[in-house]
């Protein structure tokens, strides 16, 4: 992770050097994009641990008629 300082002169950003905050194995979506969130403060950010992440799916499962299954669920929670 990165950070760099900006600043501003008669409308026009000041880009100080690059520095490194830290370095971790971080989770990407399948576009490369990283799952992270800024917090409110603007101070601080949340990220997913990919050393953290559950082990990728070793099985898939598949269900036929999901539909007419979930309409019987809910009809006996009725």
């Amino acid at each position: 992770m990165m950070a760099v300082s900006i600043a501003h002169d008669a409308g026009r950003a000041i880009l100080g050097k690059p520095r490194l905050l830290f370095e971790r194995d971080f989770v990407f979506t399948a576009y490369s994009e990283v799952f992270y969130q800024m917090m409110p403060d603007g101070e601080h950010f949340v990220m997913v641990d990919a050393s953290q992440a559950a082990p990728r799916p070793t099985a898939l499962t598949l269900v036929q008629n999901w539909s007419q299954e979930l309409e019987i669920l809910a009809q006996s929670a009725r």
